[in-house]
């Protein structure tokens, strides 16, 4: 019975992990730089607001 707990709590976790990874941001430092890290600070204050 343990092991059944293991692996909902595996899939679960990989299931946050997906999402999370789903939602990162890709851009590069160069990009940020040429935008004055707008996109990120607006992506930050999203965040914020939720």
């Amino acid at each position: 019975m343990a092991c059944h707990y293991q692996y909902t709590e595996i899939r679960n976790t990989i299931a946050e992990l997906a999402n999370l990874l789903k939602d990162m941001n890709a851009l590069t430092a160069d990009i940020h730089s040429e935008s004055d890290f707008k996109i990120l600070l607006n992506a930050i204050a999203v965040c914020l607001n939720k």
